[in-house]
């Protein structure tokens, strides 16, 4: 899958020419120079720079001469990963709002990445704390949202591209207060190497307090008007 190593081709005169290699190559008395050419897939998976060779044997009048040599594949490949608004992918960033009490889902969204490379994720307080989200119970799909399983370590990806989608609940209090911030941190590990991105959660408050007067003489009355019996003061008594 790397290079063909089912077809490759020879040159006797230094390139201008090809034939494609079916079997011994025949050369004339005294020297000859030989150019063997095969080539090799541009995928877009990050991976280490890979190896083939050639081996190449002369057989002079009854004996035969070796040489070899190897090629080295250099990778091209960068792995990127970015986070994304499931509910707006085209809106440039993966911060999110979400009203208190519903669940806060992010997008993770990776390229090229490595066979065998892993997804670290965590979640950080910002001025939501943990009494506001649920730091530490969060799941992951792979499948759209389709299913879900709890974050509990890595999670190993397949070569090339994912879409992964985290997701977390959020508290329904009853207290008037700002909205609240929490973040999402997501590692690619791909070939050895690391790679990164975040996004932030706004908690949008939706308690809105009350005030209220009412009767404590009559507190199912549904006013806070008052009648009170009015009162006289007694005289003050004269002196002598």
């Amino acid at each position: 899958a790397d290079y063909n190593e089912g077809l490759y081709q020879y040159s006797l005169d230094n390139g201008a020419t090809w034939t494609n290699l079916t079997g011994p190559i025949s050369l004339s008395e005294g020297d000859s120079s030989v150019l063997v050419r095969t080539d090799t897939v541009d995928d877009n998976f990050d991976e280490p720079d890979e190896t083939f060779s050639l081996s190449a044997t002369l057989n002079s009048n009854g004996s035969d001469y070796g040489t070899g040599a190897t090629a080295t594949i250099l990778d091209d490949d960068v792995p990127t990963i970015t986070s994304f608004d499931p509910n707006n992918p085209t809106s440039g960033t993966g911060d999110i709002s979400i009203p208190e009490g519903t669940n806060a889902v992010f997008g993770i969204d990776v390229k090229d990445a490595a066979a065998g490379s892993s997804l670290n994720l965590a979640l950080a307080d910002g001025t939501a704390l943990d009494a506001d989200y649920n730091d530490g119970l969060y799941q992951y799909s792979t499948d759209g949202g389709a299913s879900w399983t709890d974050v509990t370590g890595p999670l190993s990806l397949s070569e090339g591209d994912s879409s992964v989608l985290v997701r977390t609940d959020t508290v329904d209090d009853n207290f008037d207060e700002p909205n609240e911030t929490f973040s999402l941190s997501a590692t690619l590990n791909s070939n050895g190497s690391d790679y990164g991105t975040g996004a932030t959660a706004t908690i949008l408050d939706d308690d809105v307090p009350t005030i209220t007067s009412f009767d404590p003489d009559n507190p199912t009355s549904g006013t806070g008007d008052i009648s009170i019996p009015a009162k006289t003061r007694p005289l003050a008594a004269a002196s002598p």
